[in-house]
């Protein structure tokens, strides 16, 4: 049976996609080697934990090699960083060189294509997740004349660049420009990153959008919520600032003023210390006397929060365009799960949340990224709430096709496609 490398600079815990693609690939009769990264944080425990499934349900199928981004090693975390560094500050001078581009970006680059090099095994297949993972990919490929794929989840100069920005994004940008049409094939996650893509990277072998659904399995059928007020949900990893939220109060605080206006909005996250005091209390008091309610409620495992999303009418998907270019081009996680329970999406008007409602508009509605168009549209929405709530069994059944088991479809035909072409 044919064989995958998935190589990647984070692990299976903070790369969702890159898990279900592993999976989909081990159901799918593949053998399948995973070499990732210990980060040092709180996915290093549950990568634990999901590595243990995925070797009690394919024990003879899959391997895990594990670098190291932390600092046990010291003395190598020290000669790794210094490199980095000194790529970084004479950048300018070899910005040529694509391995200075590669490692100047990340030091998790070269780790990757070090420790490929000491496989024994050649794998019929490379796929690449995060940009990190990109040059190591390109260069096994060259070296042993097998082809590669490159996932781009996010359009990465467009991100929100934390070091040496300008510098950061050139590289970035360098990076897809040369090496993107080099891979055999190159997935992403939603129509407006493959199209920012292609005109950075210009002609590209095969391309496909496999959007970041779920597991059918995960959501449970609707029912018609008749009794309770119109709820509205909203979630992240943490409840904080620059996530749409402060926005979302001063629009309510505005429907306050509004007695027919009742209804429930909960929050799921860690809620941030500061956010809470800061932001949080003062709405809550605000409201205090008003017809709305408002719960946080802690962090909870995908496939729980998933099946209690029928409990609520409108999912809140707040993107802005004062934020990085990635947020504006990228269908979240949120949307699609929103689609998949049924609930009513209340999307902002970015770019990409414009395009996927307006051709499922029958999933939601759009709003303006201001605070009296946001106030408006909850005014009609809690006005509208009984034929929102009666339409819930046809928009389950219309976001199923953005299902994880419809897109993997899609990269299943894509993988044996490639294979076939080396036969």
């Amino acid at each position: 049976m044919e064989s995958f490398l998935f190589i990647t600079s984070a692990n299976l815990a903070s790369n969702p996609r890159l898990y279900k693609e592993i999976t989909s690939a081990l159901i799918a009769g593949y053998n399948v080697t995973l070499i990732q990264f210990k980060l040092g944080n709180w996915s290093d425990e549950n990568t634990e934990i999901i590595k243990g499934k995925l070797l009690v349900d394919f024990p003879q199928s899959i391997d895990f090699i594990t670098l190291k981004a932390t600092a046990e090693n010291k003395l190598d975390y020290l000669l790794w960083g210094s490199l980095e560094k000194l790529c970084r500050k004479t950048y300018r001078l070899f910005k040529k060189s694509t391995l200075i581009t590669a490692l100047a970006s990340s030091r998790r680059s070269v780790q990757l294509y070090r420790k490929m090099r000491e496989l024994k095994h050649i794998p019929n297949l490379i796929i690449a997740h995060n940009l990190a993972a990109l040059y190591p990919a390109f260069q096994f490929s060259k070296k042993h004349q097998i082809p590669f794929t490159f996932d781009v989840e996010d359009y990465h100069p467009g991100e929100d660049i934390s070091f040496d920005r300008s510098n950061e994004r050139l590289r970035r940008e360098r990076l897809m420009r040369d090496l993107i049409p080099e891979a055999t094939a190159v997935t992403h996650a939603s129509p407006l990153i493959e199209s920012t893509t292609l005109e950075l990277t210009g002609k590209i072998s095969k391309s496909t959008v496999v959007l970041n659904g779920f597991n059918e399995y995960e959501f449970e059928s609707p029912f018609e919520n008749r009794q309770n007020l119109p709820r509205f949900i909203w979630f992240s990893q943490k409840i904080g600032r620059g996530r749409g939220l402060e926005e979302l109060f001063e629009a309510f605080k505005q429907v306050a003023d509004f007695s027919e206006a009742a209804c429930e909005i909960y929050l799921i996250g860690e809620l941030e210390t500061g956010f809470n005091q800061e932001v949080l209390q003062p709405f809550v008091e605000t409201i205090a006397n008003s017809s709305i309610d408002i719960k946080c409620l802690e962090p909870m495992a995908q496939a729980v929060l998933h099946r209690m999303l029928r409990e609520f009418d409108i999912g809140l998907a707040l993107e802005f365009n004062t934020t990085d270019l990635n947020r504006q081009l990228c269908i979240t996680n949120k949307i699609l799960a929103y689609a998949q329970s049924g609930i009513y999406i209340l999307a902002t008007d970015t770019p990409a949340q414009k395009s996927f409602i307006k051709e499922f508009n029958d999933l939601g509605c759009l709003t303006g990224q201001n605070i009296s168009d946001l106030k408006n549209t909850i005014l009609k929405i809690i006005e509208e709430i009984e034929s929102i709530r009666a339409n819930r069994s046809e928009r389950f059944r219309i976001g199923s096709q953005f299902s994880w088991d419809n897109e993997s479809v899609k990269i299943i035909a894509l993988w044996k496609e490639i294979l076939d072409g080396t036969k």
